[in-house]
């Protein structure tokens, strides 16, 4: 009987221990994922906000791209890096306009990553080569711009070549085409050459925009009389 109640007791014991001890080990599991979650959150408040990101693309009459991205941020940050699925030439980037040195890989697209810059407006220039195409008896610009990091303002303007403009609406209809997407786009001119511009506020990480915009080339006398006939509207 003696020995009975001692191994019961003796049992009862190695239970309570091993409740006792998958419950710290349930706690500390709580406390670490805690600590992990207080230490992510406390680098998303205190890091950089990029308030601006934009892309300046413009169309060259070959069909390579002259493009500038700029990044600026809030507050100076060390490092900063730009992908892009492209063959590119010409690589300069800026920090807070110095010129800098960055690493450039092209394994997959062109992925450049700047260290140690220490600036708060970051500049990307390149020359890209294989973003435009043939469509028939028009020109075509498509890229599809991935937002990969957190911004309040994201925006892409595409120019076209001098003498071109955006393709005659009568000649997509038949096709189901526009000019330009998306179509929240807007269309305008710096003076010269024709423009579109696209503008996100406080785009969605992950999110991307899928920009095609549909040219013909009409000549620079055709090109003169048609912005006299605009400003003619105008007035």
């Amino acid at each position: 009987m003696v020995e009975w109640r001692l191994s019961v007791s003796s049992s009862w014991r190695k239970d309570v221990f091993k409740f006792f001890a998958i419950l710290i080990k349930i706690m500390f599991y709580k406390l670490l994922i805690s600590i992990i979650v207080i230490a992510a959150l406390s680098q998303i408040a205190f890091a950089a906000n990029l308030n601006t990101w934009n892309i300046d693309v413009n169309i060259n009459e070959d069909g390579t791209v002259d493009e500038k991205v700029t990044f600026i941020y809030n507050e100076s940050v060390e490092k900063s890096d730009y992908f892009i699925f492209s063959r590119i030439t010409d690589v300069q980037v800026f920090a807070d306009n110095v010129s800098v040195e960055c690493e450039i890989n092209t394994e997959i697209g062109t992925s450049i990553v700047c260290k140690d810059i220490n600036a708060e407006t970051i500049e990307y220039n390149f020359k890209a080569l294989d973003l435009t195409d043939i469509f028939g008896d028009l020109k075509i610009f498509r890229y599809k711009f991935s937002i990969t990091q957190i911004t309040d303002k994201f925006s892409v303007t595409v120019k076209l070549p001098f003498g071109d403009v955006l393709a005659d609406r009568s000649k997509l209809d038949r096709l189901g085409l526009a000019p330009f997407e998306p179509l929240y786009g807007k269309e305008g001119s710096d003076g010269r050459r024709i423009l579109v511009r696209w503008i996100l506020d406080y785009p969605q990480l992950g999110d991307s925009v899928g920009v095609s915009v549909l040219y013909e080339h009409i000549g620079v006398a055709q090109l003169a009389v048609l912005a006299v006939s605009i400003i003619a509207v105008i007035i």
